[in-house]
């Protein structure tokens, strides 16, 4: 089994399911959050659905699934063990997720303080030891010890203010300093939800360019 981020409602990246699929066989089981068949993933029938909590396991270790929204509604993260959650564009090493993407410049506010509720709630209170490993990075981003980019939880508590500051605060800081969104973000989003067809070399072309799936120009930790 292959449980997969929410990947299907993603506007960064093109899901590539289908070629993993090809080359493992049907050793392979695609799981998809619930909340990104809500924005009408178009093959979902394909698929297994996780809902809120669920859990998997595989190659002996279990998966549970947390839905994550604020990037996007559909934003799922999924911990491993209870040693590693992966944040999707969820939450980054440097920042936390862009809110925009989704319902654009008017659902942005709303989309932020879901997003504050989803760390505070579901994130946060995980153990300090747990590895946050989110899908990309930024230029901002520094590399951890053993060169992937992750960090301990407690770590990005102690060094990101926006993660302890009051729900206002956190808001205003999400939307000060947003890049620029990512480039053919819309046709990325219809390509992952079924809606486009999108061969290899294009889905390669549309991923051209930075992941601009942070909230933040700059790093939000440190001074």
């Amino acid at each position: 089994m292959l449980p997969a981020r929410s990947m299907a409602t993603a506007a960064d990246g093109a899901s590539r399911f289908d070629r993993a699929k090809a080359a493992a066989g049907e050793e392979i089981t695609g799981v998809i959050p619930a909340a990104a068949v809500q924005r009408g993933v178009t093959y979902a029938d394909e698929l297994e659905t996780a809902e809120d909590g669920d859990t998997f396991t595989v190659g002996g270790v279990a998966v549970e699934t947390l839905h994550t929204p604020g990037h996007t509604s559909g934003m799922t993260s999924y911990l491993v063990g209870d040693a590693l959650l992966t944040t999707g564009d969820g939450l980054f090493t440097e920042s936390v997720a862009r809110p925009d993407l989704e319902e654009g410049d008017e659902g942005a506010p709303d989309a932020a303080r879901q997003l504050y509720e989803t760390l505070q709630n579901v994130i946060l209170p995980l153990d300090n030891d747990v590895v946050i490993a989110g899908a990309h990075f930024s230029d901002a981003a520094e590399p951890s010890d053993d060169g992937t980019y992750t960090a301990p939880l407690g770590d990005l508590v102690e060094e990101m203010e926006p993660l302890t500051s009051a729900e206002a605060s956190f808001v205003e800081t999400v939307l000060a300093d947003m890049p620029p969104r990512p480039a053919n973000y819309e046709d990325i989003i219809a390509t992952n939800l079924g809606q486009r067809e999108t061969d290899d070399e294009e889905a390669f072309e549309l991923e051209l360019g930075p992941n601009n799936c942070a909230a933040s120009q700059d790093a939000l930790t440190g001074d």
